[in-house]
């Protein structure tokens, strides 16, 4: 990623502005700082803004002003500041600035410079972009590279559990430190740890602090939770119920097709296209859920914190409507192929159905409807 960072950065004929993007725990701050530390020698001057409130990336721009020595420096006026820092931007080169953790393209204004002799490097949740800087996606590791970074942070030498732990954590690189964070801590075997996880995974996503980062993964996703739920109720109802599916593509359709079978607040959002359209944004702002074509995916780990946050009732009214709906989408399928492609969502639900004990109608007829489902994949 560093080096498509910098190609695109020196491509880029208009200003080069880059907006990495992706999941709470992914990497972004992380990567926007390797590549300042590895580029610092080809830029005549680097800095760091927190972008997260308006208040201090107005305080760090005005502190770049003293780091210059500007004339200006010492004034009270910070807006006075602010302005002869961007004049400065403005008219000088080669020089790298780092907005960390923006909100969106429009908290940004009046706080960038306009010229193109910089790079500019933003880092969001916000997948949205478009009108301001280029996007990129800060992407989750594989297994196998998931696999060598907790061999290596560990010490420990089981390739096999270190893999298959890597899978369980999604390839999130901050639970893989978190994880092995939590092995260094307890000399733990990694196997172990996996066998915890799949026991007790949330209580463990809320240990091992990770070394260079202020907060587990826990800490992390419950903000984008709370600011998702405050910008549009109807998403929190939304990422709910597909907690309660499977961590792969869901067709959007089977809410549309099976309102009635939903939770009322969902199903008022789900019934107005415009309304269903902010729930899904309010998620994709935070980068809680992806969205391709005409269906959403949630990370396992989105998931399991997700229905952690909720109360035992709750559940069981999630998992009840996650199987209602899925009943119904089977019976409204005309091909087995068609069908076949909810069977990971039917089988999750059915299991999360067992484990909250269940036992209506409406689970029994999706478990007696998998059995030559099954047979046919």
């Amino acid at each position: 990623m560093l080096v498509e960072l910098r190609q695109t950065l020196l491509q880029q004929h208009a200003a080069a502005l880059i907006a990495l993007y992706g999941t709470g725990g992914v990497g972004k701050t992380q990567l926007a700082a390797e590549y300042a530390h590895a580029k610092r020698g080809e830029y005549k001057a680097v800095w760091w803004l927190n972008a997260e409130a308006e208040a201090t990336l107005a305080n760090d721009l005005a502190a770049l002003a003293r780091a210059l020595d500007l004339p200006e420096k010492d004034t009270r006026e910070i807006c006075l500041i602010v302005a002869t820092v961007l004049h400065w931007l403005n008219g000088n080169t080669d020089w790298l600035l780092i907005y960390d953790n923006a909100t969106d393209a429009k908290s940004l204004q009046g706080y960038l410079p306009h010229a193109h002799s910089g790079h500019v490097l933003v880092t969001s949740r916000n997948p949205n972009w478009l009108g301001l800087a280029q996007a990129l996606e800060v992407t989750l590791l594989d297994a196998e590279d998931g696999a060598k970074f907790l061999v290596e942070r560990t010490g420990q030498d089981d390739a096999a559990a270190a893999r298959e732990l890597a899978e369980e954590l999604g390839g999130l690189p901050l639970a893989l430190e978190q994880a092995g964070a939590y092995c260094e801590a307890t000399k733990k075997p990694l196997a172990d740890y996996l066998r915890l996880f799949r026991q007790r995974g949330q209580e463990l996503l809320q240990r091992g602090q990770p070394a260079d980062y202020p907060a587990t993964v826990a800490t992390t996703w419950e903000i984008s939770f709370e600011a998702a739920q405050r910008e549009c109720p109807a998403a929190a109802a939304l990422l709910n119920l597909l907690a309660f599916c499977a961590p792969e593509a869901f067709p959007l359709s089977v809410f549309r097709n099976g309102v009635e079978q939903l939770p009322d607040e969902l199903a008022s959002a789900v019934a107005d296209e415009l309304a269903f359209d902010d729930a899904i944004a309010a998620l994709r702002r935070y980068s809680l859920l992806v969205r391709e074509n005409d269906s959403v995916t949630l990370h396992r780990l989105v998931q399991l914190v997700t229905r952690e946050r909720q109360t035992g009732e709750e559940q069981k009214v999630c998992a009840e409507a996650a199987v209602r709906i899925i009943n119904r989408a089977f019976a409204q399928q005309n091909t087995d192929e068609q069908a076949l492609a909810l069977l990971a969502h039917a089988l999750v639900a059915v299991d999360h159905g067992e484990r909250l004990s269940l036992l209506s109608s409406e689970t029994t007829r999706l478990v007696n409807g998998l059995a030559d489902l099954v047979e046919l994949s």
